[in-house]
């Protein structure tokens, strides 16, 4: 199975960069609605089996309670302002390489 990307952010520029990016590196993206709860957040991060999540720090007191037992998800990337104990987007994208080559995919392989 291919790695997903939860990504739980309003129409902001940082959901360009995590939405394309993710599909660069070759795992599926997978936007949800930034008006579910708690339980909806769960449900999805689970059926998804996303490695990591993308959110919004308004969106943060919803989405942290969803994250409680998840079996996949082990990373959170937090845009908007910092959340302790989460990584920060400006951070993480500080730290990432300035290249990346596309991964190899078929027009066939799920991009989100």
């Amino acid at each position: 199975m291919r790695a997903t990307a939860r990504i739980e952010l309003p129409d902001i520029p940082e959901f360009a960069g995590a939405y394309f990016g993710t599909m660069k590196m070759g795992a599926v993206a997978v936007p949800t609605s930034t008006a579910l709860r708690a339980s909806d957040y769960a449900y999805f991060l689970d059926e998804s089996r996303a490695g990591i999540a993308i959110v919004h720090s308004t969106l943060h007191a919803e989405f942290e309670p969803a994250l409680s037992g998840q079996r996949y998800c082990r990373h959170a990337i937090v845009c908007g302002e910092p959340v302790a104990g989460y990584i920060h987007w400006d951070q993480f994208v500080k730290e990432a390489s300035p290249g990346l080559e596309a991964a190899p995919t078929s027009k066939d392989a799920a991009a989100f």
